[in-house]
């Protein structure tokens, strides 16, 4: 202990000071430092990023003064390059670019992006070049030269925009060239090709093989589908007109056996069985036009979209008859029973009230019960006389060269006309369907009743017992099925509807409504109307536009001139929207469907830059390919990735950033 009255620190005072003394000192030279190097660090960052962003910025000023056509590369052989040459146009006083009237924007100066070694340092160089050769082949040259040199020819200046331990410039043109290869088959998204200027009229698209994955076995190429904005409608591929080609074999496949590798358009493609580099093949379209071969969200009325290459037909026979036009258990409102039979004829009246649908052919379902079978030595149709059980003529026979099906399953598609089958022994549990045949109802008016007169010499039937006990059916013994003589002192009046369970209707006329189709366009001049048809009958389509998306205002249909042939004038208005209806007949004797196809409405597109876009096959013997429209190569997009780093104290500090950027001139 320090005696009293002495002053300053003892040894152990003074040792303990100097302790906190040093360790507070540590900590606040450790904190300098620390906050030094975060510092140094972020300003190292912050540099990175300024250098990239500016130079991001003057690199997309060149790309959107430039023409999208005169763009070159570097390597020219790859897929992504990492130098840029593009022709740039002097600004005058007014600040506006000068224009030669044949030969358009005047083109007198080159820049090129590239990077540099110097030096162990990597630099990302501009070089302007105060001249502009049209030879693209010259310009490869010089664009090759000024990468390799680092510095452009004679009178041109270079400056390094900024400089880094480690400098990437990547360039990848978007969708410039497709890439058709893929391990196992498969269906595109959809893939931009990029824009040109197209004027009104026809013009050809044209699919020029450029090359191949490393992985492919071959060059061939597939399309499904293209578009032309700005109304950007479909047009499938297979429907186009092959304006030319180098030769090869063009094959359009159906696609819809392969589900699980997508689903083709229209079931289709377009396959060109090119070989080599250079190979090519043009469609003919034209700008612009709606052109409707899948009839995507109709309104149908009789109508269907049917078989594998999508056509606009009368539905079918067997998809009319889903829905029966007479049913007995309607008729009687009474539950299913079983009759035996045996050596007699019956009658069932088919109830005119009762029949739903009108028709230009029909048939009739005979039913068996569920442990007997249903035998029919021979049956006819015909006209009821009065409310008794007698023909008013001789009635139609009806014949059965249909198969007996399980009562529940699908049925066959069914014969038509007269037949070689007039009897039938339907099984326990099953059904059959007559024949069809021709015969006129128009529920438009009242519908009179009908007779199905049928000899069984044994076996059973259904029968639906009416419980407010009226007549539907009589009963006479022996064979009088096709008499036409008085039976009424001989038959026996019943309740119950006995044997045929159901009417099928179908009438030959049907109506489709095609959906409002978005031109984007305000006031086109619809001009012509055209139709592919297939099969025997009439065709008639209509075309109505309107201002309104939901087409109010627009013209009713009734009102609406038919276009019976194809080509027609069209003279509908200037609508933004457009629709068609088309009305279809067979004709007798209804042995085939009428069939319409490939619909399509045109109108004068406006001259503008249009957006080429497509889906497309892949497979693994498909090359690269490029898109040229009426010989010109199409405005692309550029994909711009530009990285920085440099190290600090052993770390790697790096900046990246991408952009996307169009040209905005074509050079016209």
């Amino acid at each position: 202990m320090r005696p009293l009255g002495k002053r300053g620190f003892s040894l152990i005072e003074a040792l303990i000071s100097l302790g906190i003394g040093t360790v507070f000192l540590t900590a606040v030279y450790n904190t300098w430092i620390f906050s030094t190097r975060s510092w140094k660090e972020e300003n190292l960052n912050s540099e990175l990023r300024y250098a990239i962003e500016t130079a991001m910025e003057k690199i997309k000023e060149d790309v959107r003064l430039s023409d999208g056509n005169e763009l070159l590369f570097y390597p020219s052989t790859a897929a992504t390059f990492s130098a840029i040459s593009l022709p740039r146009a002097t600004i005058d006083s007014g600040g506006f670019l000068s224009i030669n009237e044949e030969t358009g924007i005047v083109w007198d100066k080159t820049v090129i992006y590239h990077v540099y070694d110097n030096a162990g340092t990597l630099e990302l160089r501009r070089t302007l070049i105060g001249s502009f050769n049209a030879s693209s082949a010259a310009r490869q040259a010089q664009l090759d030269e000024t990468v390799e040199s680092g510095e452009g020819p004679s009178g041109s200046e270079t400056r390094a925009l900024f400089s880094a331990t480690d400098v990437g410039l990547e360039i990848s043109p978007s969708n410039m060239t497709f890439d058709g290869y893929q391990a196992s088959l498969a269906r595109s998204g959809n893939t931009k090709f990029g824009s040109v200027l197209m004027a009104a009229g026809n013009h050809t698209i044209r699919f020029q093989v450029a090359g191949k994955n490393d992985s492919s076995s071959g060059y061939r190429l597939g399309i499904d589908r293209l578009s032309l904005t700005p109304s950007g409608g479909s047009q499938e591929a297979e429907t186009l007109t092959v304006s030319a080609s180098n030769g090869r074999t063009q094959n359009i496949e159906g696609m819809a056996f392969y589900p699980e590798n997508g689903i083709w358009s229209g079931n289709y493609h377009l396959e060109y069985q090119s070989s080599a580099v250079g190979d090519y093949i043009e469609l003919q379209t034209y700008y612009d036009q709606w052109r409707e071969s899948n009839f995507n969200n109709m309104t149908h009325s009789n109508t269907e979209v049917t078989h594998y290459d999508p056509v606009l037909s009368v539905m079918s026979r067997e998809n009319q008859s889903l829905t029966p036009s007479w049913q007995a258990i309607s008729q009687t409102d009474g539950e299913e029973t079983n009759q035996a039979l045996s050596n007699v004829t019956v009658r069932t009246v088919i109830g005119g009230g009762f029949v739903t649908q009108s028709a230009m052919m029909i048939r009739f379902k005979f039913k068996a019960p569920t442990n007997a079978a249903l035998e029919i030595s021979s049956a006819y149709f015909g006209l009821r006389n009065g409310s008794g059980p007698n023909f008013s003529a001789a009635p139609t026979p009806l014949y059965f060269d249909n198969d007996t099906v399980p009562s529940g399953d699908e049925d066959p598609e069914g014969a038509l006309g007269a037949g070689s089958v007039t009897s039938k022994t339907v099984p326990a549990g099953h059904h059959v369907w007559t024949n069809w045949f021709i015969y006129t109802i128009d529920t438009g008016f009242a519908v009179p009743d009908f007779l199905i007169s049928f000899y069984a010499a044994g076996g059973q039937a259904v029968q639906w017992e009416d419980p407010l006990a009226a007549t539907h059916s009589y009963e006479i013994t022996g064979d009088v099925a096709a008499s036409t003589e008085d039976q009424t002192g001989d038959a026996t009046a019943k309740i119950y509807a006995c044997a045929v369970e159901e009417m099928a209707s179908w009438t030959n006329t049907g109506v489709g409504t095609s959906q409002i189709y978005d031109t984007k366009v305000m006031n086109p001049a619809y001009h012509t109307l055209t139709f592919a048809t297939n099969g025997e009958g009439a065709y008639s389509v209509k075309v109505r536009s309107s201002d309104d998306p939901a087409m109010a205002g627009a013209t009713d249909w009734a009102l609406v001139s038919d276009h019976t042939s194809s080509p027609s004038a069209l003279s509908i208005g200037a609508g933004r929207y457009v629709q068609f209806q088309a009305t279809l007949a067979a004709a007798n004797p209804y042995t085939a469907y009428p069939e319409l196809d490939d619909v399509t409405i045109q109108w004068p597109g406006i001259t503008s830059l249009v957006d080429v876009s497509g889906h497309f096959t892949k497979r693994p013997n498909y090359g690269t390919f490029q898109v040229q429209v009426d010989g010109e190569n199409l405005v692309n997009a550029l994909g711009i990735y530009l990285t920085a780093a440099k190290e600090y104290q052993g770390r790697e500090h790096r900046f990246e950033l991408k952009a996307e950027v169009n040209t905005k001139n074509t050079g016209k």
